[in-house]
């Protein structure tokens, strides 16, 4: 099943922000991105394949994390 999911993410400041979390995005399996701005981004996902949570600790890493403390993965119904 594929799950709508909206991203708000700490850390991006510029376009190069940008292109760096499309990459950390692009090499998750099951993420089809839909759209990524300055602090936010928009993704359907393969709910066989990943997760929010998993997601998130991608991004994490990256060095963008999931804004407002947490795991704040907002669904998008």
């Amino acid at each position: 099943m594929t799950t709508p999911l909206a991203l708000s993410l700490s850390g991006m400041t510029c376009q190069n922000c940008v292109k760096h979390v499309r990459r950390a995005l692009d090499g998750i399996e099951g993420v089809e991105i839909e759209s990524v701005d300055i602090g936010k981004a928009n993704l359907l996902i393969d709910d066989s394949l990943t997760n929010a949570a998993a997601i998130g600790a991608v991004l994490a890493e990256a060095g963008y994390p999931v804004a407002t403390g947490g795991p704040n993965l907002t669904q998008i119904r």
